[in-house]
């Protein structure tokens, strides 16, 4: 029984990727990659709020619209990076 049920896994995960790819489109055998997979968003918050005490930050309305509104931009593709606070990456970038 655990077999069969592995080849109905199997099967159903290779119907998903196949009609994946007829939605998406794809040319010369490739499959199309969403840019999210491929890209990666950094934020660096640390300056962002201030410290309670030794080990509690609290983040303001303002930090979080900040950060909100980098990530909208990032997944609009009208991101642009702002030095000290964020960046965007590929894979093919980040590796190195």
């Amino acid at each position: 029984m655990a077999k069969a049920n592995q080849d109905l896994l199997g099967r159903t995960y290779e119907y998903c990727i196949q009609r994946f790819a007829e939605v998406e489109g794809k040319k010369g055998g490739e499959y199309y990659t969403p840019r999210c997979i491929v890209e990666t968003l950094f934020v660096n918050a640390t300056d962002l709020g201030h410290m309670v005490d030794r080990t509690h930050r609290v983040i303001s309305p303002e930090d979080i619209a900040k950060i909100a509104g980098a990530f909208e931009s990032f997944r609009a593709g009208k991101f642009q990076p702002e030095p000290g606070f964020s960046a965007s990456r590929t894979r093919r970038s980040s590796s190195a």
